[in-house]
């Protein structure tokens, strides 16, 4: 069943031309207007009851991701 899924979220992405973001986390070098979104966001969300509960700072946190696809979206739209 998780096979299938995984199958059906590749195709997917290659179908609709998206990067594979794979490598993400401390080692990371972020765009500086990535890491300028991410800190307002981040900020902005804790202010209104955090419920998104962002971290950034360690290899898989949901703030590092965020910064990797702020990453992919200058990366292909400059």
């Amino acid at each position: 069943m998780l096979e299938e899924i995984a199958i059906k979220l590749e195709e997917y992405r290659v179908s609709h031309n998206l990067p594979k973001i794979e490598n993400y986390g401390m080692q990371v070098e972020h765009n500086p207007m990535s890491e300028d979104i991410y800190k307002f966001i981040s900020e902005v969300d804790f202010a209104n009851g955090d419920f998104f509960v962002f971290k950034s700072g360690g290899d898989g946190d949901n703030g590092e991701f965020l910064m990797s696809l702020l990453d992919e979206y200058f990366k292909n739209r400059t």
